[in-house]
């Protein structure tokens, strides 16, 4: 079903997809099966949305933009040119996804997260879920520009500065700042308030408590060896987190729906 559209020349809509009024689309894009655009969205040229996603109202992408299938991209969010977000991803209302971003598969974006130009989030088998706490509000995620993020991280209202990485089975608590230049390995918790200076590494298996402040002072560099530990002392995980900190078992099984190695 089609309503009134304004669109460009070459653009393919499947039969089944449903259009909503005052939607513009550029040129050679390409609508799928069952895909639904609500009214008041902007398509921009070469943008392709695959089967049985759903793009809800006042939405903007880009050009040569590509949507997966059974994906939902959330109310009023902006998604700019060339970004790639996967299948089987939530993209709540409000997000922003700057140019050339990409988003693997089974990505979940809360409520006002913005993503930086030229990130990764997610690994392409496992998909990494990527989650703004309380539905954002006055909690926001921001992720700097040229950020790499792995599968099974979560993150909330924590503002990641520009080309930092991180690795898998990660928690960023709320109220996080991590600087530029920064690498979270494997396996680490950070809890609320922790401050990571600029080009500061954590190896795996570090819990990093309330309100830690690691200082740039203490800070690795290309000329360090990179398996030195100067920002906080190495915690296992599976020996030393206390009852109150097994709640991050909880919350992966809860929002990821995916066994973590952390007990």
């Amino acid at each position: 079903m089609i309503n009134s559209i304004s669109c460009d020349k070459n653009i393919t809509i499947s039969k089944t997809a449903k259009i909503g009024e005052n939607v513009t689309i550029g040129t050679d894009c390409v609508i799928g099966d069952n895909v639904v655009v609500e009214p008041n969205v902007t398509i921009g040229n070469r943008t392709s949305i695959d089967r049985g996603s759903k793009i809800e109202g006042g939405c903007v992408l880009g050009e040569n933009v590509v949507i997966g299938h059974d994906t939902f991209v959330g109310a009023g969010s902006n998604i700019e040119d060339g970004v790639t977000v996967g299948s089987h991803c939530e993209i709540s209302y409000g997000v922003v996804i700057k140019t050339r971003a990409q988003l693997n598969n089974k990505i979940y974006l809360g409520v006002g997260v913005t993503v930086g130009n030229d990130c990764t989030l997610g690994d392409t088998d496992t998909g990494m879920y990527y989650y703004n706490y309380m539905n954002g509000y006055d909690y926001l995620v921001m992720l700097g520009d040229h950020s790499k993020l792995g599968s099974m991280v979560y993150i909330s209202n924590a503002r990641l500065g520009t080309r930092v990485v991180v690795g898998g089975e990660v928690c960023i608590g709320k109220d996080v700042s991590i600087g530029d230049n920064c690498r979270i390995d494997n396996l680490v918790v950070m809890a609320g308030d922790a401050i990571i200076g600029h080009n500061t590494r954590v190896t795996s298996e570090t819990y990093i408590p309330d309100g830690v402040k690691v200082n740039r002072a203490l800070c690795w560099g290309d000329t360090v060896d990179p398996t030195h530990t100067c920002s906080v002392t190495p915690y296992n995980i599976n020996k030393h987190l206390t009852p109150k900190y097994n709640i991050v078992n909880r919350l992966f099984k809860r929002l990821i729906g995916y066994p973590t190695t952390i007990k």
